[in-house]
């Protein structure tokens, strides 16, 4: 069986995925975490079933990506690990749906999706709008984690500065990279650095304590600098 979990909000679906751990470890159920690109081996290579006959649970990320880049492929590899009964594969992966191009699959997936008005956050962040960006900053911190507005800060800004100098983007949701672009048209590219580095510095900042503000107030701070 397959269950992929996915969306735009990483920090609650990483939250899910670990309760999902707990919960099979409270049941001694039999966990192996793998890396995607050694998971076929892994399941070619050892026996399957446990000594009662229980079903061993894979976990793994970003398994989309070992793929073919062929949607057939895809669909028939999946399905062929979705229809064995005598393990489980969950995958994580940090896109949307719409990344993964998800059309009716035959497996389980769980998404969690970005409150709208986040995007309207990232809408904000242009220099001129800083009062509007502060309060809606403000509104969304109390119902969303606030590494979650940091990660989608960050990765919007990320992609304003890709399409301003011109650099390969990937396959972008092109509406994406569409926003991005004209939203950047707003920013003076040195500014736009700056702020980018601003990001990575509070970013540093909170992975290492370096920091005596809290996620919101660095990004306020920010914000007061270049909005």
């Amino acid at each position: 069986m397959f269950l992929l979990i996915c969306g735009e909000n990483t920090v609650e679906s990483r939250n899910y995925l670990t309760k999902l751990k707990n919960t099979y470890r409270a049941k001694h159920t039999t966990l192996i975490e793998v890396p995607a690109r050694e998971l076929q081996d892994k399941l070619k290579d050892e026996q399957i079933q446990t000594l009662f006959g229980d079903p061993i649970i894979y976990i793994t990320e970003g398994l989309f990506g070992q793929f073919s880049k062929q949607k057939k492929k895809v669909a028939d590899e999946l399905k062929i690990l979705n229809d064995d009964q005598n393990f489980k594969i969950i995958n994580w992966e940090e896109k949307s749906s719409y990344d993964l191009k998800i059309k009716s699959p035959s497996y389980q997936y769980k998404e969690f999706k970005a409150d709208r008005t986040i995007f309207d956050f990232q809408d904000q962040c242009v220099p001129g709008k800083k009062l509007s960006f502060i309060q809606t900053l403000s509104k969304l911190i109390d119902s969303n984690d606030p590494v979650f507005l940091f990660t989608m800060l960050h990765r919007h800004v990320r992609t304003m500065l890709l399409v301003k100098t011109n650099q390969p983007t990937g396959n972008m949701n092109p509406y994406v990279k569409s926003k991005a672009t004209s939203q950047s048209r707003s920013w003076e590219l040195p500014k736009l650095v700056a702020f980018y580095e601003g990001l990575a510095r509070i970013d540093l900042a909170s992975k290492t304590n370096g920091s005596p503000f809290d996620m919101k107030k660095s990004i306020e701070i920010l914000a007061c600098y270049y909005l």
